[in-house]
């Protein structure tokens, strides 16, 4: 097995960043890296152990633990909050890129508050999934719930 690569997982980006992109172990990603899409891909065609011979370990468990950002939009801000408060152990006192990020994020949205309001109101009163399966199941049942005779 001598010659092989290393395949790395690229790690959720904040969706405002186009040219910072790391891996899952905090390496400068490039073109060979893959995309947690791609990696699930990769075992799904090879198996699991033969994956795991040719992919970063440290990369395939750091995505396990954490969601990308079409889950949890917080949670990958997050680690990129982290990533920037912290160097080398030491706390960053000084204003970071992530703080000037999120400056003219609340810029943006106070310059165009009627939309931002408009998006979350909508976003928000949306019914989730589950709901929608509870009035499915409810009314293929005859029942209004659990706990209900």
């Amino acid at each position: 097995m001598t010659g092989m690569q290393v395949q790395h997982i690229v790690r959720p980006n904040l969706p405002w960043r186009t040219k910072e992109h790391l891996t899952e172990c905090g390496r400068a990603a490039d073109d060979t890296a893959l995309t947690r899409d791609e990696a699930v891909r990769k075992v799904a065609r090879e198996g699991q152990q033969r994956a795991a011979m040719s992919t970063c370990m440290t990369c395939w468990s750091t995505a396990e633990r954490h969601p990308g950002w079409e889950r949890s939009p917080s949670a990958v801000l997050d680690r990129w909050i982290d990533k920037s408060r912290f160097w080398y152990g030491r706390r960053n006192e000084s204003p970071t890129v992530l703080d000037i990020e999120l400056q003219a994020i609340a810029a943006l949205i106070e310059a165009h508050r009627e939309e931002f309001d408009a998006y979350v109101t909508g976003a928000t009163s949306a019914p989730t999934l589950g709901a929608a399966r509870a009035r499915r199941d409810a009314r293929t049942t005859g029942r209004r719930g659990k706990g209900t005779l």
